[in-house]
């Protein structure tokens, strides 16, 4: 989760009365406080996405209340078809407890 201040949290770490940050498809973002935190077992689903040829993943809960991004608007996970266009946040560098480091890259298979 990006937060004020250029930082991430896992799931995991965030608590009640902690800010996050919530962006809409123009960009535009505004922080908001987080009021209560679950995290519980669900089915889950892959999405892939490739942009200027780098590929990037995210595993999400499957389920018609997850929604990504669309250039339209929103759209359930459920709904997704291969092909679909969603918008990312494509940010450089790596992070080191929750701050940016630019100089680091981190790469996952």
């Amino acid at each position: 989760m990006l937060a004020p201040g250029n930082k991430t949290h896992y799931l995991s770490e965030l608590k009640a009365g902690e800010e996050v940050l919530i962006v809409d498809r123009e960009g535009r973002a505004r922080s908001a406080t987080v009021c209560r935190v679950k995290i519980e077992w669900r089915p889950m689903i892959l999405i892939e996405a490739e942009h200027e040829g780098r590929r990037f993943k995210v595993i999400l809960q499957n389920a018609e209340t997850i929604r990504v991004v669309t250039p339209e608007g929103s759209k359930a996970v459920t709904d997704l078809e291969e092909g679909d266009e969603v918008l990312l946040y494509v940010q450089e560098g790596g992070r080191h407890f929750g701050m940016l480091v630019e100089e680091e890259r981190v790469i996952e298979a």
